[in-house]
């Protein structure tokens, strides 16, 4: 939980990859389902970003 609140602005990406690598340690295999599920976490944060930095591109 702490390395996802370091930087605020990719919260998922950090969450992500610290519970692969506890995974990874521990030999956890995960479900497809599971896979798919953080996919589409992965997705609507990258969604959220370009929707929140959409007023930088209007002129």
């Amino acid at each position: 939980d702490m390395t996802a609140r370091i930087c605020g602005i990719c919260p998922v990406s950090y969450m992500m990859t610290s519970i692969e690598a506890i995974e990874d340690a521990f030999g956890i295999t995960v479900s497809q389902q599971t896979r798919d599920l953080r996919r589409l976490l992965a997705l609507s944060q990258c969604n959220l970003q370009v929707d929140q930095n959409s007023h930088l591109r209007r002129t």
